[in-house]
């Protein structure tokens, strides 16, 4: 059997991107933040945010999970960036990694966050691109408004070096466009979409790509649950298989 399914929690870096409209938007995503300082991936959750920047990030881009960030602010960004730069950093910057590793950084950033986000991204060679993955995790998160100032100060700082690409929730793009509307006119211009429901062609694209074998069984799946996420799917083949009954179409 040749079923290469990802396991829980599904999204890796060695899962791999399936489906057409996910390939397009990782596309759409890397012309976006080659162009602007910021964008915006939005979709449900379980739809495939973190895996289409997992994808984006597989070669030069870095990939920041912000359910590691001690909170969501500009000096979190800025030292997360120059940590993971920071080998190949010259001047304070390297001094502060050397000296005292991530505390450094972190202290260096919480004193003048734009300057060591600037600085770290001025001393890197090609433009580099910035995934930033969960950074408000829900629209009701007490941060949303430390989160969303955080966003505009990076929309203002408009760095030359970097794109930044930010994952959303529907409900949490909404609210920061309601809410900030400055903010909410800025991301409605550098907004990919991911699909909000899968079709018959999303399902077999991906089931054949991680399980061809069970491609019949994932299509009698999504037909018992039309709203099924991707994850979810994935979960469902990743389970040994069962008997299941095909409909006839």
């Amino acid at each position: 059997m040749s079923c290469k399914t990802p396991l829980w929690p599904v999204a890796s870096p060695e899962a791999g991107l399936a489906g057409k409209r996910w390939l397009s938007a990782a596309e759409d995503l890397a012309a976006l933040a080659s162009r602007y300082p910021l964008a915006a991936l939005v979709g449900r959750a379980g739809m495939g945010k973190s895996q289409v920047l997992l994808h984006l990030c597989k070669d030069s881009c870095i990939y920041i999970d912000a359910t590691e960030l001690q909170e969501r602010s500009l000096a979190q960004i800025a030292a997360a960036v120059a940590w993971r730069l920071a080998p190949r950093l010259r001047g304070r910057i390297a001094e502060a990694y050397r000296s005292y590793g991530y505390s450094g950084l972190l202290s260096l950033a919480q004193a003048d966050p734009s300057w060591v986000l600037s600085e770290a991204l001025s001393q890197q060679g090609a433009r580099l691109i910035v995934a930033i993955d969960e950074f408000i995790p829900s629209a009701e998160d007490p941060d949303f408004f430390r989160a969303a100032a955080a966003l505009h100060r990076l929309r203002n700082l408009a760095p030359r070096s970097a794109g930044f690409i930010f994952s959303f929730l529907p409900e949490v793009y909404e609210k920061l466009a309601e809410k900030i509307p400055p903010l909410g006119n800025i991301l409605s211009s550098v907004v990919v979409q991911l699909p909000d429901v899968l079709d018959e062609d999303d399902v077999l694209e991906i089931a054949n790509h991680y399980c061809p074998e069970r491609a019949k069984e994932a299509l009698a799946i999504w037909r018992a649950r039309p709203d099924i996420t991707v994850r979810e799917l994935l979960m469902a083949l990743s389970s040994p298989a069962k008997a299941v009954e095909v409909p006839i179409s």
